[in-house]
């Protein structure tokens, strides 16, 4: 695991301008910016289910993806399931990828502000990951911040990982957080990979 920086994430941004949505764009917890005034230094943004307010995008379309929101895990309970089977997704097998959006699907997401969380001064996000991943494939977490993430490239039970960045680059969130499985491999296809993330938050 290390810290890295890259503007590899910006594809899967690029998909959203335009496109369909995808069939699992949903809005869940209507809420506001939940950055300012009664916050206490931490925002959980997924616990048990997702609390942005927002909703979730596969990237670059939804081909030969599954993502579960409630999943059973025996240890953590309900957790983000999120797997890739190493296929072609768009005419493409290098990466895919699953996107927690401001807007609540990818056909609003275009017309839909950014939100400006830098008020609430959170420094960095948080979360535990279990991964499952085969031959040549990673796969990186991305925060609020496009540009800083955080790869893991080696099967791992549950460990905590933490995305580092400034309050003051949260003024134009587009997406809260970002899981991509990226194929690095000279076949045709991978077999893709598996992973579980729970308890994500933003933390001052």
């Amino acid at each position: 695991m290390k810290l890295h920086v890259s503007t590899a994430i910006l594809p899967l941004l690029f998909f959203c301008f335009g496109c369909e949505p995808a069939p699992l764009d949903y809005l869940r917890d209507p809420r506001p910016d939940g950055a300012t005034g009664i916050w206490t230094g931490q925002w959980l943004i997924y616990g048990d289910k997702l609390e942005t307010g927002g909703g979730i995008v596969l990237v670059p379309d939804s081909g030969n993806q599954m993502i579960n929101l409630s999943f059973h895990d025996p240890e953590r309970n309900n957790v983000i399931m999120y797997s890739w089977n190493g296929q072609d997704v768009a005419g493409q097998h290098e990466f895919s990828g699953v996107s927690f959006t401001v807007a609540s699907s990818s056909k609003t997401y275009d017309i839909t502000p950014p939100k400006d969380l830098s008020a609430g001064g959170y420094k960095k996000v948080t979360f535990y990951a279990k991964v499952n991943l085969s031959e040549n494939t990673f796969v990186r977490f991305t925060g609020p911040v496009t540009s800083f993430s955080v790869e893991q490239k080696v099967n791992c039970d549950w460990n905590r990982f933490t995305i580092f960045f400034e309050p003051h680059m949260l003024r134009t969130v587009r997406e809260f957080f970002v899981i991509s499985f990226h194929y690095t491999g000279n076949n045709k296809s991978g077999n893709g990979g598996t992973v579980y993330v729970d308890d994500v938050r933003y933390e001052r």
